[in-house]
């Protein structure tokens, strides 16, 4: 018998070197560098918020690591604002119903389990 997992090896991906999506009209710019597509199981990458209010629902969990804010960086669950600071992380929960919002430019890293939520929205 012979096994045909695939050998998967460590990605790196260096921040200097991510060229930014455009953002949104809604001021989100998510960059995602890996997913199902790439063979990992969970997915990942680098969101830059610019003086958003984006409501939005989470269908999948997703961890945030705040890497920086020129000004504001806030998630809001409810009547619970969250303010992030550079370092600071925030796990969201699968139906967290939420508002990311910034003040200026925010860049926070995030990570996203199941890998392949991108082609399952809720219907």
């Amino acid at each position: 018998m012979t096994d045909t997992t695939p050998t998967l090896s460590p990605s790196l991906y260096k921040l200097a070197d991510l060229d930014a999506k455009p953002f949104s009209p809604r001021g989100c710019s998510p960059n995602e560098l890996f997913n199902d597509l790439t063979g990992a199981s969970m997915s990942g990458g680098v969101v830059y918020f610019r003086d958003s209010e984006l409501p939005f629902t989470v269908w999948y969990d997703e961890i945030l690591f705040c890497h920086a804010c020129e000004d504001l960086f806030e998630v809001v669950v409810g009547d619970v604002t969250h303010r992030l600071e550079p370092g600071d992380t925030i796990w969201l929960p699968a139906g967290t119903e939420l508002i990311y919002r910034s003040k200026g430019l925010a860049t926070a890293f995030f990570a996203i389990t199941p890998a392949g939520w991108a082609s399952n929205p809720p219907a």
